[in-house]
Order: C-alpha cells, then sequence, then structure tokens
C-alpha cells in the first residue's frame, strides 16, 4: 500500500511540475491525390510535435513526401500502405522547467500524390 501512495505521490509531483504532458492526437480527412505536389496539412499555420502521413494499401503508385521541392521523382517514396512521419517527444528533465520541444512547421510538409491515389493524415500537439 505505502509503495502504491509513493508512486502516486511522484506521479502527482511530476504533474504539478510539467513532467508529464498530455499530447492530444489529431486526424484529418484523407487527401485525394491529383498528380501535384500539395500541402497535405493545408497553408494555414500548425505547429505540430509529430505527424504521420500514411499511404493508401488501395492506391497504385508511390506517394513521395518532403519539402517544397517534392515531385513525382524527389522526396521520400512510400509504397502503398507505408508511412512517414516525425516524431518528437522531448520534455523537459528537472522540475519547474519547461518542455524544450522543437515543433515541426507541418505546412512545409508535401506530398506527390498521383490522381486517384490517397494519403492518410495524424499529428498531435
Amino acid at each position: 500500500m505505502l509503495k502504491k501512495l509513493v508512486c502516486l505521490a511522484l506521479l502527482l509531483s511530476m504533474l504539478c511540475f510539467g513532467q508529464i504532458a498530455l499530447v492530444s492526437l489529431y486526424s484529418l480527412p484523407d487527401v485525394t491525390g491529383t498528380g501535384a505536389a500539395v500541402q497535405v496539412f493545408g497553408s494555414t499555420a500548425l505547429a505540430v510535435r509529430t505527424f504521420l502521413v500514411v499511404a493508401d494499401l488501395g492506391n497504385t503508385n508511390p506517394v513521395r513526401c518532403g519539402g517544397s521541392t517534392t515531385s513525382a521523382t524527389v522526396g521520400a517514396k512510400m509504397i502503398p500502405g507505408a508511412s512517414w512521419g516525425q516524431w518528437n517527444l522531448a520534455t523537459a528533465t528537472a522540475p519547474g522547467n519547461t518542455a524544450q520541444v522543437n515543433l515541426y512547421d507541418a505546412t512545409s510538409v508535401w506530398c506527390y500524390i498521383a490522381t486517384g491515389d490517397k494519403v492518410s493524415l495524424n499529428y498531435s500537439k
């Protein structure tokens, strides 16, 4: 019993000092390709901790993702069913410190998606 109380006290103190941060997960509607590179997370400013792009299993072509120079021949290549993303789950290590987390600008994520193919999107803040 004492061990459980100590664990609970430790957990509560970590929450109070910002050592544990709840991260919300968000999903967006599928993006259907038009045979051009697009900003899959849109062009409105969006700072995210993590993001994930998943090429639909029913796609007939690979999807390419990367920066603004992404094209049919440039970018990380994802076969149907594959995923690509970035993770940044850094947290503070000392009581009272705020987490030093570098966020990603999701508007800088571009994907080339062949006409009719799709990608699914998730991100966390």
